[in-house]
Order: structure tokens, then C-alpha cells, then sequence
């Protein structure tokens, strides 16, 4: 998304909004990281910023949980745009098949968090090992014969 949106602006205006934005998320990581610290609850708890809003009070608990559930949706929709944008190219993308998607992904949110992290991670890692190595091959082994590559590599 941000690189679609980036493609109106000027070399200046890139720079500066991504040197703001990485300082703005530098200075989140960095309290965070202060807060996780604050008697070791990381290893108790799978949601540590929630337990902390709740320690502090219960205004910041909802202000939390807006929080989080606005990350929630924008990582939907970003993932859900981004692999649309590159599938739509190779593949028909009907609206159907994206709402399948996202049925599949809230049906996975019940597991929790933690059993989703340790399956899928390492799973995840796997694919992307094999997708690196595609990739490689795709670009350096045969980038005498560009035109036989797939659609799908050549944006």
C-alpha cells in the first residue's frame, strides 16, 4: 500500500515521511520495551500491553483494545490489498475468493494467538525459504530468458 501511495509523491516527501514514521516507531518500540520490562509478566502472559493498560487502568485498557483492533483491521485490509494486487495479474480475484479469505483468517483467530504463532510461524518461514529460493532462481538463473518468466515476476 504505502508503495502505491508513495508513487504521488516527490523524492523529498518520501524521504521525510519515512524518516518520521520510523522515528514515531522507534520511540513506540522503545516504550514498549520499557513496559515489557516492568516485573518480567512477558513470560506470564500472551498479550503483555494488554495486561499492562489493565495494571494502569481501565480507560487504558479501551484505548487499547481500539488499538489494537484498528491494527487488526489495517493488517487485513493491507494483506488482503497487497496479495490481491499481486495475484489479480496471474489470477481471476473475485470478491468471493476475498471474502473467503478473510472467513478463513477469523475462523484461525480462534485458536489463539500462541498456538497460531508456534504452528504457523515456523510454517510460514518454511514457505519462505522455498519462495526465496523461486525467487533466486527465477531472477539470476534465468534472467537470460526474461521473456519465458511467468507474468507474476516481471511487475
Amino acid at each position: 500500500m504505502l508503495v502505491d501511495a508513495s508513487k504521488n509523491l516527490t523524492q523529498k516527501e518520501k524521504f521525510w515521511s519515512a524518516l518520521i514514521s520510523s522515528l514515531i516507531f522507534i520511540v513506540i518500540l522503545f516504550v514498549l520495551t520499557l513496559g515489557f520490562s516492568f516485573g518480567g509478566i512477558t513470560k506470564s502472559v500472551e498479550m503483555p500491553i494488554l495486561y499492562l493498560s489493565k495494571e494502569i487502568g481501565k480507560g487504558f485498557s479501551f484505548i487499547y483494545l481500539f488499538v489494537l483492533w484498528s491494527g487488526i483491521f489495517t493488517t487485513l485490509i493491507s494483506i488482503v490489498y497487497s496479495m490481491k494486487k499481486k495475484l489479480e495479474c496471474t489470477f481471476a480475484f473475485s470478491p468471493i475468493i476475498t471474502i473467503l479469505f478473510c472467513v478463513v483468517a477469523f475462523c484461525l483467530s480462534f485458536f489463539g494467538f500462541g498456538n497460531i504463532v508456534n504452528i504457523f510461524y515456523p510454517l510460514e518461514g518454511v514457505v519462505g525459504v522455498i519462495y526465496c529460493a523461486f525467487v533466486f532462481f527465477i531472477v539470476f538463473v534465468q534472467r537470460k530468458n526474461r521473456q519465458k518468466m511467468p507474468e507474476f515476476f516481471k511487475n
